[in-house]
Protein backbone atom coordinates (compact mmCIF):
# COMPACT_ATOMS: atom_id res chain seq x y z
CA UNK A 1 0.00 0.00 0.00
CA UNK A 2 2.42 2.35 0.96
CA UNK A 3 4.60 1.74 -1.89
CA UNK A 4 1.54 1.82 -4.51
CA UNK A 5 0.95 5.77 -2.58
CA UNK A 6 4.73 6.75 -3.36
CA UNK A 7 4.67 6.13 -6.95
CA UNK A 8 2.81 9.36 -7.80
CA UNK A 9 4.89 11.15 -6.11
CA UNK A 10 8.59 9.94 -7.16
CA UNK A 11 6.27 9.81 -10.99
CA UNK A 12 5.84 14.12 -10.39
CA UNK A 13 9.77 14.14 -9.21
CA UNK A 14 11.04 12.96 -12.36
CA UNK A 15 8.27 14.93 -14.42
CA UNK A 16 9.95 18.29 -13.00
CA UNK A 17 13.48 16.94 -13.44
CA UNK A 18 12.50 16.22 -17.25
CA UNK A 19 11.21 19.92 -17.16
CA UNK A 20 14.34 21.23 -15.99
CA UNK A 21 16.04 19.75 -17.97
CA UNK A 22 14.35 20.27 -21.01
CA UNK A 23 14.22 24.08 -20.12
CA UNK A 24 18.05 23.94 -20.06
CA UNK A 25 18.26 22.55 -23.59
CA UNK A 26 16.81 25.13 -24.75
CA UNK A 27 17.90 28.13 -22.46
CA UNK A 28 21.54 27.56 -22.99
CA UNK A 29 22.28 27.04 -26.57
CA UNK A 30 20.05 30.15 -26.76
CA UNK A 31 22.24 32.18 -24.80
CA UNK A 32 25.21 30.56 -25.94
CA UNK A 33 24.37 31.78 -29.20
CA UNK A 34 23.18 35.25 -27.73
CA UNK A 35 26.73 35.74 -26.32
CA UNK A 36 28.39 35.32 -30.06
CA UNK A 37 26.06 37.11 -31.65
CA UNK A 38 27.45 40.32 -29.26
CA UNK A 39 30.85 39.87 -31.38
CA UNK A 40 29.53 41.48 -34.77
CA UNK A 41 27.92 44.18 -33.84
CA UNK A 42 31.33 45.99 -35.60
CA UNK A 43 31.76 43.68 -37.91
CA UNK A 44 31.49 46.40 -40.11
CA UNK A 45 33.51 49.15 -39.31
CA UNK A 46 36.21 50.26 -41.37
CA UNK A 47 39.66 48.90 -40.47
CA UNK A 48 41.85 50.23 -37.42
CA UNK A 49 45.11 51.41 -37.14
CA UNK A 50 46.80 48.29 -35.93
CA UNK A 51 44.02 45.99 -38.63
CA UNK A 52 45.41 48.07 -41.24
CA UNK A 53 49.11 46.58 -40.20
CA UNK A 54 48.13 43.24 -40.56
CA UNK A 55 46.49 44.53 -44.23
CA UNK A 56 49.95 45.75 -45.14
CA UNK A 57 52.17 42.67 -44.05
CA UNK A 58 50.38 40.83 -47.11
CA UNK A 59 50.20 43.69 -49.06
CA UNK A 60 53.14 42.94 -51.30
CA UNK A 61 52.75 39.47 -52.04
CA UNK A 62 53.40 36.46 -50.29
CA UNK A 63 57.11 36.84 -50.93
CA UNK A 64 57.08 39.64 -48.65
CA UNK A 65 55.43 38.75 -45.46
CA UNK A 66 58.55 37.01 -43.92
CA UNK A 67 59.87 40.48 -44.26
CA UNK A 68 57.50 42.05 -42.87
CA UNK A 69 56.69 41.22 -39.09
CA UNK A 70 53.88 42.81 -37.65
CA UNK A 71 50.81 40.14 -37.39
CA UNK A 72 53.12 37.47 -35.68
CA UNK A 73 54.46 34.88 -37.70
CA UNK A 74 51.82 32.29 -38.93
CA UNK A 75 48.95 34.88 -39.24
CA UNK A 76 50.01 36.74 -42.16
CA UNK A 77 49.78 33.46 -44.01
CA UNK A 78 46.13 32.69 -42.89
CA UNK A 79 45.35 36.25 -44.22
CA UNK A 80 46.71 35.96 -47.10
CA UNK A 81 44.89 32.43 -47.95
CA UNK A 82 41.92 34.32 -46.55
CA UNK A 83 42.18 37.30 -49.06
CA UNK A 84 42.99 35.23 -52.23
CA UNK A 85 39.75 33.33 -52.05
CA UNK A 86 37.60 35.07 -50.21
CA UNK A 87 38.90 38.92 -51.52
CA UNK A 88 39.98 41.74 -49.79
CA UNK A 89 36.68 43.43 -48.14
CA UNK A 90 36.44 44.12 -44.33
CA UNK A 91 33.89 41.44 -43.67
CA UNK A 92 36.11 38.47 -45.85
CA UNK A 93 39.10 39.92 -43.59
CA UNK A 94 37.21 39.33 -40.50
CA UNK A 95 36.01 35.78 -41.65
CA UNK A 96 39.32 34.00 -40.40
CA UNK A 97 39.44 35.84 -36.86
CA UNK A 98 35.56 34.76 -36.39
CA UNK A 99 35.92 31.00 -37.25
CA UNK A 100 38.78 30.40 -34.79
CA UNK A 101 37.06 32.04 -31.99
CA UNK A 102 34.12 30.26 -32.56
CA UNK A 103 35.98 27.09 -32.47
CA UNK A 104 38.13 28.00 -29.45
CA UNK A 105 34.38 28.59 -28.07
CA UNK A 106 33.74 24.72 -28.73
CA UNK A 107 37.31 23.79 -27.48
CA UNK A 108 36.48 25.73 -24.01
CA UNK A 109 32.91 24.03 -23.85
CA UNK A 110 34.27 20.41 -23.98
CA UNK A 111 37.37 21.16 -21.50
CA UNK A 112 34.83 22.73 -19.16
CA UNK A 113 32.23 19.71 -19.18
CA UNK A 114 34.62 17.45 -18.90
CA UNK A 115 36.53 18.99 -15.96
CA UNK A 116 33.79 20.99 -14.45
CA UNK A 117 30.86 18.77 -15.62
CA UNK A 118 27.63 20.18 -17.71
CA UNK A 119 26.32 23.01 -14.78
CA UNK A 120 30.09 24.62 -15.51
CA UNK A 121 30.55 24.13 -18.98
CA UNK A 122 27.37 26.42 -20.27
CA UNK A 123 28.51 29.24 -17.83
CA UNK A 124 31.75 29.32 -18.39
CA UNK A 125 31.66 29.37 -22.39
CA UNK A 126 28.76 31.90 -22.06
CA UNK A 127 31.61 34.17 -19.69
CA UNK A 128 33.87 33.54 -21.99
CA UNK A 129 31.84 34.95 -25.37
CA UNK A 130 31.33 37.84 -23.71
CA UNK A 131 34.44 39.27 -22.33
CA UNK A 132 35.51 42.27 -24.09
CA UNK A 133 38.27 40.65 -24.81
CA UNK A 134 37.08 38.24 -26.62
CA UNK A 135 34.60 40.45 -28.18
CA UNK A 136 36.84 42.52 -29.77
CA UNK A 137 39.40 39.59 -31.01
CA UNK A 138 36.82 37.69 -31.95
CA UNK A 139 36.55 40.47 -35.69
CA UNK A 140 39.50 41.49 -35.67
CA UNK A 141 42.26 41.00 -38.37
CA UNK A 142 45.13 40.05 -35.93
CA UNK A 143 46.19 36.83 -34.74
CA UNK A 144 44.85 36.73 -31.24
CA UNK A 145 41.96 34.70 -32.14
CA UNK A 146 43.96 31.99 -33.55
CA UNK A 147 46.38 32.49 -30.39
CA UNK A 148 43.29 31.86 -28.18
CA UNK A 149 42.22 28.56 -30.57
CA UNK A 150 45.90 27.41 -29.97
CA UNK A 151 45.96 28.30 -25.99
CA UNK A 152 42.47 26.41 -25.30
CA UNK A 153 43.71 23.22 -27.56
CA UNK A 154 46.82 23.62 -25.52
CA UNK A 155 44.85 23.17 -22.72
CA UNK A 156 42.69 20.66 -23.48
CA UNK A 157 45.71 18.41 -24.68
CA UNK A 158 47.57 19.39 -21.49
CA UNK A 159 44.81 17.91 -19.52
CA UNK A 160 45.13 14.72 -22.08
CA UNK A 161 48.69 14.14 -21.08
CA UNK A 162 47.85 14.43 -17.63
CA UNK A 163 45.59 11.43 -18.21
CA UNK A 164 47.13 9.52 -20.78
CA UNK A 165 50.94 10.31 -19.73
CA UNK A 166 51.44 9.34 -23.80
CA UNK A 167 54.53 10.33 -25.48
CA UNK A 168 52.32 11.57 -28.38
CA UNK A 169 49.98 14.23 -26.34
CA UNK A 170 52.99 15.46 -24.48
CA UNK A 171 54.16 15.89 -28.05
CA UNK A 172 51.19 17.34 -29.58
CA UNK A 173 51.23 19.95 -26.14
CA UNK A 174 54.93 21.19 -27.33
CA UNK A 175 53.69 21.81 -30.24
CA UNK A 176 50.56 23.75 -29.42
CA UNK A 177 52.39 25.54 -26.96
CA UNK A 178 54.90 26.69 -30.08
CA UNK A 179 52.17 27.48 -32.61
CA UNK A 180 50.76 29.56 -29.91
CA UNK A 181 53.77 31.69 -30.12
CA UNK A 182 54.25 31.69 -33.63
CA UNK A 183 50.56 33.53 -33.77
CA UNK A 184 51.55 36.00 -30.72
CA UNK A 185 54.21 35.93 -28.82
CA UNK A 186 52.95 37.76 -26.19
CA UNK A 187 51.01 34.13 -25.18
CA UNK A 188 54.57 33.33 -23.61
CA UNK A 189 53.35 34.53 -20.28
CA UNK A 190 50.91 31.30 -19.37
CA UNK A 191 53.81 29.14 -20.33
CA UNK A 192 55.39 28.74 -17.16
CA UNK A 193 52.10 28.35 -15.61
CA UNK A 194 51.64 25.24 -17.82
CA UNK A 195 54.80 24.32 -16.49
CA UNK A 196 54.04 24.78 -12.76
CA UNK A 197 50.83 23.12 -12.85
CA UNK A 198 52.48 20.12 -14.86
CA UNK A 199 55.05 20.33 -12.03
CA UNK A 200 52.61 20.47 -9.21
CA UNK A 201 50.56 17.39 -11.06
CA UNK A 202 53.70 15.34 -11.37
CA UNK A 203 54.84 15.77 -7.36
CA UNK A 204 50.60 14.75 -6.55
CA UNK A 205 51.06 11.99 -8.74
CA UNK A 206 47.80 12.63 -9.57
CA UNK A 207 45.84 9.77 -12.22
CA UNK A 208 49.79 8.50 -12.11
CA UNK A 209 50.57 11.22 -14.29
CA UNK A 210 54.14 10.29 -15.27
CA UNK A 211 55.50 13.40 -16.67
CA UNK A 212 57.94 12.63 -20.50
CA UNK A 213 59.24 16.84 -19.93
CA UNK A 214 61.49 15.72 -23.24
CA UNK A 215 58.73 14.66 -25.37
CA UNK A 216 56.91 18.36 -24.88
CA UNK A 217 60.01 20.25 -24.43
CA UNK A 218 61.85 19.09 -27.91
CA UNK A 219 59.54 19.88 -30.46
CA UNK A 220 58.45 23.22 -28.60
CA UNK A 221 61.96 24.43 -28.27
CA UNK A 222 63.06 22.84 -32.34
CA UNK A 223 59.66 24.80 -33.39
CA UNK A 224 60.66 28.25 -31.21
CA UNK A 225 64.02 28.60 -33.40
CA UNK A 226 62.75 30.95 -36.03
CA UNK A 227 61.22 33.28 -33.02
CA UNK A 228 64.18 33.52 -31.57
CA UNK A 229 65.73 36.94 -33.19
CA UNK A 230 61.77 37.71 -32.72
CA UNK A 231 62.17 37.90 -28.86
CA UNK A 232 65.49 39.30 -28.21
CA UNK A 233 63.87 42.12 -30.31
CA UNK A 234 61.23 42.71 -27.94
CA UNK A 235 64.18 42.74 -24.97
CA UNK A 236 67.02 44.91 -26.56
CA UNK A 237 64.02 47.79 -27.68
CA UNK A 238 61.16 47.01 -25.26
CA UNK A 239 60.57 51.07 -25.77
CA UNK A 240 59.16 50.50 -28.90
CA UNK A 241 56.35 48.00 -27.96
CA UNK A 242 55.13 50.29 -24.73
CA UNK A 243 51.85 52.38 -25.70
CA UNK A 244 49.49 51.79 -22.59
CA UNK A 245 49.54 53.36 -19.58
CA UNK A 246 50.89 51.93 -16.10
CA UNK A 247 47.85 49.54 -14.42
CA UNK A 248 45.74 50.07 -12.19
CA UNK A 249 43.75 47.89 -9.56
CA UNK A 250 40.42 48.77 -11.58
CA UNK A 251 41.85 47.58 -14.80
CA UNK A 252 43.17 44.13 -12.78
CA UNK A 253 39.38 43.20 -11.64
CA UNK A 254 37.46 44.12 -14.63
CA UNK A 255 39.91 41.90 -15.81
CA UNK A 256 38.29 39.07 -14.70
CA UNK A 257 35.19 40.01 -15.86
CA UNK A 258 32.78 43.23 -16.49
CA UNK A 259 30.83 44.71 -14.19
CA UNK A 260 27.39 44.10 -14.79
CA UNK A 261 28.31 40.25 -14.56
CA UNK A 262 30.14 40.78 -11.02
CA UNK A 263 26.39 42.28 -10.27
CA UNK A 264 24.46 39.51 -11.73
CA UNK A 265 26.49 37.19 -9.71
CA UNK A 266 26.45 38.84 -6.56
CA UNK A 267 22.73 38.32 -7.12
CA UNK A 268 22.71 34.80 -8.21
CA UNK A 269 24.82 33.67 -4.79
CA UNK A 270 22.50 35.98 -2.64
CA UNK A 271 19.29 34.02 -4.14
CA UNK A 272 21.13 30.68 -3.35
CA UNK A 273 21.85 31.40 -0.48
CA UNK A 274 18.96 32.85 0.56
CA UNK A 275 17.33 29.53 -0.81
CA UNK A 276 20.35 26.87 0.24
CA UNK A 277 20.89 25.93 -3.24
CA UNK A 278 24.29 26.03 -2.70
CA UNK A 279 26.68 22.75 -3.07
CA UNK A 280 29.74 21.45 -4.58
CA UNK A 281 28.71 19.44 -8.01
CA UNK A 282 29.96 15.70 -7.64
CA UNK A 283 30.92 16.41 -11.49
CA UNK A 284 34.00 18.52 -10.89
CA UNK A 285 37.61 16.13 -10.93
CA UNK A 286 39.68 16.64 -8.55
CA UNK A 287 42.30 19.13 -9.45
CA UNK A 288 39.90 21.12 -11.71
CA UNK A 289 39.86 24.20 -9.53
CA UNK A 290 43.73 24.43 -8.96
CA UNK A 291 43.46 24.02 -13.19
CA UNK A 292 41.07 27.05 -13.22
CA UNK A 293 42.66 29.53 -10.65
CA UNK A 294 46.45 28.85 -11.58
CA UNK A 295 45.48 29.36 -15.79
CA UNK A 296 42.81 32.25 -14.63
CA UNK A 297 44.72 34.09 -11.99
CA UNK A 298 48.63 33.53 -12.68
CA UNK A 299 48.80 34.86 -16.01
CA UNK A 300 46.85 37.73 -15.34
CA UNK A 301 48.54 38.77 -11.96
CA UNK A 302 52.29 37.98 -14.21
CA UNK A 303 50.90 40.76 -17.07
CA UNK A 304 50.04 43.16 -14.24
CA UNK A 305 52.96 43.16 -12.31
CA UNK A 306 55.14 43.66 -14.93
CA UNK A 307 53.00 46.74 -15.99
CA UNK A 308 52.61 47.93 -12.71
CA UNK A 309 56.58 47.60 -11.93
CA UNK A 310 58.27 47.92 -15.06
CA UNK A 311 58.66 50.40 -17.85
CA UNK A 312 56.74 47.69 -20.07
CA UNK A 313 53.04 48.43 -19.73
CA UNK A 314 51.05 45.35 -21.25
CA UNK A 315 48.11 45.17 -19.39
CA UNK A 316 45.94 45.56 -21.97
CA UNK A 317 42.80 42.83 -23.04
CA UNK A 318 44.15 41.68 -26.22
CA UNK A 319 47.72 41.07 -24.29
CA UNK A 320 46.13 39.11 -21.15
CA UNK A 321 43.69 37.66 -23.35
CA UNK A 322 45.39 33.85 -22.77
CA UNK A 323 44.07 33.87 -18.89
CA UNK A 324 40.85 34.54 -20.35
CA UNK A 325 39.73 30.59 -20.87
CA UNK A 326 40.77 30.14 -17.41
CA UNK A 327 38.81 33.42 -16.00
CA UNK A 328 36.22 31.21 -17.70
CA UNK A 329 36.82 28.10 -16.12
CA UNK A 330 36.47 30.05 -12.70
CA UNK A 331 33.47 31.40 -13.40
CA UNK A 332 31.92 28.14 -14.57
CA UNK A 333 33.30 26.85 -11.43
CA UNK A 334 31.78 29.19 -9.08
CA UNK A 335 28.33 29.20 -10.98
CA UNK A 336 27.87 24.99 -10.95
CA UNK A 337 28.01 25.28 -7.28
CA UNK A 338 24.18 26.62 -7.30
CA UNK A 339 22.49 23.71 -7.00
CA UNK A 340 19.37 24.96 -8.65
CA UNK A 341 19.41 24.70 -12.49
CA UNK A 342 16.33 27.68 -12.55
CA UNK A 343 19.04 30.03 -10.93
CA UNK A 344 22.14 29.10 -13.29
CA UNK A 345 19.83 29.16 -16.28
CA UNK A 346 18.46 32.86 -15.00
CA UNK A 347 21.61 33.92 -14.76
CA UNK A 348 23.25 32.61 -17.84
CA UNK A 349 20.40 34.29 -19.65
CA UNK A 350 20.52 37.68 -17.58
CA UNK A 351 24.68 37.98 -18.38
CA UNK A 352 24.45 37.05 -21.95
CA UNK A 353 21.22 39.35 -22.84
CA UNK A 354 23.24 42.21 -20.91
CA UNK A 355 26.04 41.96 -23.00
CA UNK A 356 23.65 42.12 -25.88
CA UNK A 357 22.09 45.16 -24.85
CA UNK A 358 25.34 46.89 -23.76
CA UNK A 359 26.68 46.33 -27.46
CA UNK A 360 24.04 46.23 -29.47
CA UNK A 361 24.80 48.35 -32.84
CA UNK A 362 21.15 47.93 -35.48
CA UNK A 363 23.77 48.77 -38.07
CA UNK A 364 26.56 46.34 -37.20
CA UNK A 365 28.90 49.44 -37.27
CA UNK A 366 29.62 50.14 -33.68
CA UNK A 367 33.37 51.14 -33.46
CA UNK A 368 36.30 48.42 -33.45
CA UNK A 369 38.98 50.64 -32.64
CA UNK A 370 40.25 53.81 -34.05
CA UNK A 371 40.03 53.58 -37.68
CA UNK A 372 42.15 56.06 -40.21
CA UNK A 373 40.05 55.58 -43.10
CA UNK A 374 37.42 58.71 -42.49
CA UNK A 375 40.41 61.11 -42.55
CA UNK A 376 42.54 59.70 -44.81
CA UNK A 377 39.03 59.81 -47.50
CA UNK A 378 38.96 63.81 -46.21
CA UNK A 379 42.56 64.50 -46.62
CA UNK A 380 42.07 62.94 -50.48
CA UNK A 381 39.14 64.93 -51.03
CA UNK A 382 41.07 67.76 -50.21
CA UNK A 383 44.01 67.32 -52.30
CA UNK A 384 42.83 64.83 -55.25
CA UNK A 385 43.11 68.47 -57.65
CA UNK A 386 46.52 69.71 -57.06
CA UNK A 387 47.74 66.79 -55.37
CA UNK A 388 49.28 68.47 -52.42
CA UNK A 389 51.49 66.48 -50.36
CA UNK A 390 50.17 65.02 -47.44
CA UNK A 391 52.20 64.67 -43.78
CA UNK A 392 51.19 61.77 -41.80
CA UNK A 393 52.11 61.15 -38.00
CA UNK A 394 51.66 57.36 -38.25
CA UNK A 395 50.24 55.96 -35.31
CA UNK A 396 52.37 52.87 -35.24
CA UNK A 397 54.74 52.73 -32.36
CA UNK A 398 57.46 50.42 -33.76
CA UNK A 399 57.45 53.37 -36.54
CA UNK A 400 57.71 56.29 -34.00
CA UNK A 401 60.69 54.86 -32.02
CA UNK A 402 62.66 53.29 -34.58
CA UNK A 403 62.46 54.81 -38.25
CA UNK A 404 65.16 57.93 -38.48
CA UNK A 405 63.97 60.79 -40.67
CA UNK A 406 60.90 60.64 -42.90
CA UNK A 407 59.69 58.28 -44.93
CA UNK A 408 57.06 57.15 -47.69
CA UNK A 409 53.87 55.89 -47.97
CA UNK A 410 54.84 52.36 -48.54
CA UNK A 411 55.74 52.00 -44.94
CA UNK A 412 52.39 53.88 -43.44
CA UNK A 413 49.80 50.82 -42.54
CA UNK A 414 47.28 52.30 -43.14
CA UNK A 415 47.68 53.36 -46.78
CA UNK A 416 47.74 49.89 -47.82
CA UNK A 417 44.38 49.57 -47.66
CA UNK A 418 42.79 53.29 -47.50
CA UNK A 419 45.25 54.38 -49.94
CA UNK A 420 46.08 58.24 -51.02
CA UNK A 421 46.77 59.11 -54.41
CA UNK A 422 48.64 62.01 -53.63
CA UNK A 423 52.46 62.35 -52.25
CA UNK A 424 53.01 61.69 -48.70
CA UNK A 425 55.80 62.25 -45.99
CA UNK A 426 55.64 59.97 -43.00
CA UNK A 427 56.62 61.63 -39.65
CA UNK A 428 57.26 60.54 -35.72
CA UNK A 429 53.86 61.19 -34.03
CA UNK A 430 56.32 62.48 -30.91
CA UNK A 431 57.82 65.54 -30.72
CA UNK A 432 61.01 65.23 -30.09
CA UNK A 433 63.98 67.83 -31.59
CA UNK A 434 64.52 64.94 -34.30
CA UNK A 435 61.09 65.15 -34.89
CA UNK A 436 60.73 69.33 -34.66
CA UNK A 437 64.31 69.02 -36.78
CA UNK A 438 62.62 67.12 -39.66
CA UNK A 439 59.30 69.05 -39.30
CA UNK A 440 61.19 72.54 -39.76
CA UNK A 441 63.32 71.44 -43.07
CA UNK A 442 59.58 70.30 -44.25
CA UNK A 443 58.21 73.82 -43.83
CA UNK A 444 60.98 75.15 -45.15
CA UNK A 445 61.05 73.08 -48.42
CA UNK A 446 57.79 74.21 -49.13
CA UNK A 447 57.37 77.50 -48.08
CA UNK A 448 60.14 78.18 -50.43
CA UNK A 449 57.99 76.76 -53.30
CA UNK A 450 54.84 78.60 -51.99
CA UNK A 451 53.72 74.80 -52.23
CA UNK A 452 50.11 74.15 -50.15
CA UNK A 453 50.22 71.01 -47.70
CA UNK A 454 48.21 68.87 -45.51
CA UNK A 455 49.45 67.18 -42.49
CA UNK A 456 47.68 64.59 -40.42
CA UNK A 457 47.91 62.70 -36.82
CA UNK A 458 46.12 60.70 -34.19
CA UNK A 459 45.73 61.80 -30.58
CA UNK A 460 49.23 61.56 -29.41
CA UNK A 461 50.23 63.54 -32.21
CA UNK A 462 48.51 66.81 -31.61
CA UNK A 463 51.32 67.82 -30.15
CA UNK A 464 53.10 67.62 -33.30
CA UNK A 465 50.35 69.63 -35.28
CA UNK A 466 50.53 72.22 -32.88
CA UNK A 467 54.28 72.86 -33.30
CA UNK A 468 53.50 72.71 -37.09
CA UNK A 469 50.89 75.43 -36.95
CA UNK A 470 52.99 77.61 -34.62
CA UNK A 471 56.04 77.37 -36.73
CA UNK A 472 54.55 77.94 -40.10
CA UNK A 473 52.55 80.58 -38.77
CA UNK A 474 54.76 83.43 -40.57
CA UNK A 475 54.48 81.57 -43.92
CA UNK A 476 51.01 79.82 -43.53
CA UNK A 477 47.55 80.06 -42.50
CA UNK A 478 46.44 76.31 -41.01
CA UNK A 479 42.95 75.78 -41.71
CA UNK A 480 40.80 72.55 -39.58
CA UNK A 481 39.69 70.31 -42.14
CA UNK A 482 37.90 68.46 -39.18
CA UNK A 483 38.84 65.46 -36.96
CA UNK A 484 37.61 61.87 -37.81
CA UNK A 485 37.74 59.32 -35.05
CA UNK A 486 40.30 61.33 -33.15
CA UNK A 487 42.46 61.55 -36.39
CA UNK A 488 43.19 65.46 -36.84
CA UNK A 489 43.44 66.58 -40.65
CA UNK A 490 44.87 70.45 -41.34
CA UNK A 491 45.16 72.30 -44.14
CA UNK A 492 48.40 74.76 -44.02
CA UNK A 493 47.75 77.23 -47.04
CA UNK A 494 50.74 80.06 -48.14
CA UNK A 495 50.07 83.70 -47.38
CA UNK A 496 49.96 85.68 -50.06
Amino acid sequence: MSETSSTPAVEESQNKADDGVRIESIVYPLAIFTAIFTWFFAVRYPLWMDETGSYWQISGGFSQIWSRKVAGFAYPYVLWVAKSILGSSVLALRIPSILAMIAATAVIYKTAKDEFGYRAANAATIVFCIHPAVIFAAIDVRPYAFGILMTALAIRWMLRWVKTSSTRDAIIFGVLCAFMLYFRLVFMTILPIFGLYLLIVAIRRTENFRPRWMAALVPFLLLCIPLVGQVLHLFVKPESHVFAEKATIDELALAFAPDFVLALFALLMLGASATKRIAKPMQEKAGAALLALMIGFLPLLVLFSISKFTPLHMFVPRYYLCAVPGIAFCWGMMVSWVDCRWLRSAFCTAIALASLAINFNPTFTAQHGYTWKFAIDAAELNTSKDHAPVLICSGIKETDVEQVGVYGSEDIPQLSYYPLSSPVVGLPYSLTPASRRLIDQQIQQYAAKKQRFVAMGWTPAYPVLRYMIEKSDGAYEAHRVGVFDNVAVVEFRPKP
